[in-house]
């Protein structure tokens, strides 16, 4: 896989240059979800939809200023990988940046997990918020409970 080492947040990770290999990535993601994951429609809610807000299966977040991006974990070569998946492209740029780095979760997520939220700086410190679980082990993840589906 053609990547690069770069800084990232505190620490290092690799970045995905070639086009072919983020667009098998992306196509992977893409064809469990049945939808293009850099296309998704997001509501911003305010007091004109507050009866759709009053709707029990309607969850609102609080937007942050981080950027947001999906969490992918997955294998490539057989190892497990942690992506990094910005959600932002430009005219350069036909995908997003897809950047490995270094993060352990339970072996079995990594048979193809995808959160969605949000890298996060405060002072010095780095977070990344989930907001909510796409796929989960290979399949798309369609609780209608937001709730469960994050904790």
């Amino acid at each position: 896989m053609d990547s690069i080492k770069i800084p990232f947040c505190n620490s290092n990770g690799m970045l995905i240059k070639n086009d072919r290999n983020k667009y098998s990535i992306l196509n992977k993601i893409n064809k469990t979800l049945k939808y293009d994951i850099l296309n998704s429609n997001k509501n911003i809610y305010s007091y004109r939809k507050l009866n759709e807000i009053k709707h029990k299966y309607t969850t609102c977040t609080y937007v942050s200023s981080g950027k947001e991006c999906f969490l992918y974990l997955t294998k490539i070569n057989n190892e497990n990988a942690s992506l990094i998946i910005e959600l932002s492209t430009n005219d350069k740029n036909k995908f997003p940046k897809i950047t490995a780095i270094p993060l352990h979760f339970n072996n079995r997520l990594y048979d193809g997990t995808l959160f969605y939220g949000e890298l996060y700086r405060d002072n010095r410190q780095w977070y990344y918020f989930a907001e909510s679980i796409k796929i989960m082990n290979g399949r798309k993840y369609t609780n209608t409970n937001q709730h469960k589906n994050i904790s």
